[in-house]
């Protein structure tokens, strides 16, 4: 009786260590610095010195750590999860661990550990002093009120946080693309490196956000929050209710971190340059192209067969994007392929180094024939198209869509 006694308070005891090592992203009430996130701003800003060898050599930029406010308000495992410079990142992990004890995160009214990240800027060409960067607190005092950024541009997943697990990396570089009409995923295997080549990378994009993400609060009653949105990028936390077939746990929430792009990621912005039909060219297959169909011999006569994927082309004068309408609803889901184009003349072109054959319908609807790769030649029938609905609502293009059910009649030149 007494070792069953004894083996079921041992039970309950390590049921209660394990809620109490529990790591949350969102807890009920959220742990607090004394005197609130201006107080803590100003913390910050008072006590970084800004080092001093790093202020001769005009080197900044932006630092973020993470660390965790375990159930007694202390400050525990700071991380840098992101710098430019070790001497930078030192400091910073100095003052985190300078921090006084906070009031505690609480969860159905259970003291509980949560996990912070914080961005710090040092800016060299405005720090003079060595005392501080002078405009820190001025920068993400903002969280405090309506008046943060809504995230626009192109920016890079740097990490996935959630409750019960410090940080979770996917086997794919992921990016969001934000415009005020809507939100485009891009997803990459991460066998790419931003300093190869960028031909021949398989990105998957998507819809899958169906709005702009404009800045909510951390608090916000909301399954999706975006906040701590800057020009440097923006944190965005989501609810997931189901963990079948997903990484993630269900029934909680998932934090990601996002970073603004810079040019280093020439693949990305010549995919975003392209479907937003800013990359042009002077030759005539500049633009946007959609595979009408596949010519077929039926009985002595040409019969044109809509093929079972719509396919969009994109050229310009060094490349052309294959765009793959995987029609996945609701997400609507399309795999591109970037690759180099050789234009040999009006009439022949080198894609994927092989040589294919180019008829001339009209200025707007031509017939390309090739090897398939077994000896057999195939011609398709492609029309100037726009891309589809989802992608021109996203960057703001307006040109008429076409498909085997309405192929303007001038562009077969009639």
């Amino acid at each position: 009786m007494k070792k069953a006694l004894f083996t079921s308070l041992l039970f309950l005891v390590s049921l209660l260590a394990a809620a109490h090592d529990k790591v949350y992203d969102a807890p009920e009430v959220v742990a607090e610095f004394p005197g609130g996130t201006s107080a803590l701003w100003k913390f910050i800003v008072n006590n970084i010195k800004y080092p001093e060898d790093c202020r001769k050599e005009n080197k900044g930029g932006r630092v973020v750590v993470m660390f965790v406010i375990d159930a007694q308000g202390n400050v525990s495992v700071p991380e840098i999860i992101k710098s430019p410079d070790s001497r930078l990142s030192k400091e910073v992990m100095r003052v985190i661990l300078l921090m006084p004890r906070w009031k505690p995160a609480q969860d159905k009214g259970v003291n509980v550990s949560m996990r912070f990240t914080i961005p710090v800027t040092f800016n060299a060409k405005q720090t003079r002093s060595g005392k501080g960067t002078g405009n820190i607190y001025s920068e993400y005092a903002r969280q405090d009120n309506n008046g943060t950024d809504n995230p626009r541009g192109l920016f890079h997943l740097m990490r996935t946080l959630y409750e019960g697990n410090s940080s979770h990396y996917q086997d794919y570089n992921q990016y969001k693309y934000c415009t005020d009409s809507a939100t485009l995923q891009l997803n990459i295997y991460k066998g790419y490196n931003a300093t190869d080549p960028i031909l021949d990378y398989h990105v998957m994009l998507s819809d899958n956000d169906h709005a702009p993400f404009n800045y909510t609060g951390m608090n916000a009653n909301k399954e999706k929050r975006i906040f701590n949105s800057n020009k440097d990028g923006f944190t965005m936390m989501w609810y997931h209710p189901d963990s079948d077939h997903s990484p993630y746990p269900g029934q909680q929430y998932i934090t990601e971190l996002y970073e603004t792009c810079n040019d280093s990621i020439p693949l990305m912005r010549k995919i975003i340059s392209m479907i937003s039909r800013k990359s042009g060219g002077k030759n005539k297959f500049a633009g946007c192209w959609y595979r009408l169909g596949v010519l077929k011999d039926i009985e002595g006569m040409d019969m044109l067969i809509e093929g079972h994927q719509k396919l969009y082309q994109i050229f310009d004068d060094t490349h052309y994007l294959h765009i793959y309408d995987l029609e996945r609803k609701p997400d609507s889901r399309f795999y591109c392929i970037l690759r180099d184009v050789t234009y040999i003349s009006d009439n022949e072109i080198l894609q994927y180094g092989s040589k294919n054959k180019i008829t001339w319908v009209s200025d707007n609807c031509f017939k390309l024939t090739f090897d398939r790769g077994d000896g057999i030649m195939v011609t398709e029938v492609w029309l100037r198209s726009g891309l589809p609905s989802v992608i021109q609502h996203a960057v703001g293009t307006h040109e008429p869509i076409v498909s085997i059910n309405n192929p303007l009649p001038n562009y077969f030149g009639q």
